[in-house]
């Protein structure tokens, strides 16, 4: 199918969003919170993909195979996630596929990109594009491209701390979250921080993660 190439200063977070929230969260609350079954989650989700996929092809902005077209644009990927892979389009700029089997909505996926947006608006991320990669619904990001080190997880700890009052959530596995009155901050480990030296001092970049807000 016909698509536009991505536009790296597009922006579709915004209108996602609003075409499956509508400003009400409440019939998205999520199972943890005894709402909704799984089944009901289910729903939700195919017709939350249904709407966002039609709305994407409306604005030419659906990519049905998004990794095998981004490599035939920037060549093979430079970085993976375990939901993401990372391409570079030039120096300053970097373009990644994120499928949203992570989460337990379309809308926690669309949330966490805000969030993260919002906690870390020199590694914002813009969704240029929708699609599909490996059969799963994905988003297209657009990102800065940050050239450091991965940061320890003491660092990061501290860093979390500094920045947002933020301790460690020891009821997630891993040991790589954090959580405050605000937000519950996931999937902090050293490749999603990096550290480089400016000025003298170090400055911290998170790169990706996982981020909720903390209803709990």
């Amino acid at each position: 199918s016909q698509h536009k190439r991505p536009r790296i200063d597009g922006e579709l977070l915004a209108d996602s969003l609003l075409r499956i929230i509508g400003g009400d969260d409440a019939p998205r609350a999520t199972s943890r919170e005894g709402i909704q079954s799984e089944e009901n989650h289910d729903d939700r989700n195919r017709k939350d993909t249904e709407t966002l996929e039609q709305f994407a092809k409306g604005e030419g902005l659906w990519i049905e195979n998004a990794d095998e077209y981004l490599q035939s644009l920037y060549g093979k990927h430079f970085a993976q996630g375990s939901e993401s892979f990372v391409y570079r389009i030039d120096k300053q700029t970097i373009i990644k596929t994120r499928s949203f089997i992570g989460y337990d909505t379309i809308a926690n996926a669309l949330n966490s990109i805000k969030i993260h947006n919002l906690l870390f608006p020199e590694t914002a991320l813009k969704i240029v594009a929708l699609g599909r990669s490996f059969d799963e619904f994905t988003a297209i990001l657009v990102q800065s491209n940050i050239e450091g080190s991965f940061a320890t997880k003491e660092e990061i700890e501290v860093f979390v701390k500094e920045r947002f009052n933020a301790v460690k959530d020891d009821s997630v596995l891993g040991g790589n979250s954090y959580k405050n009155d605000k937000y519950l901050l996931q999937d902090l480990k050293p490749k999603n921080v990096l550290v480089r030296y400016e000025n003298g001092k170090k400055r911290f970049y998170v790169v990706d993660g996982d981020f909720y807000y903390n209803n709990y």
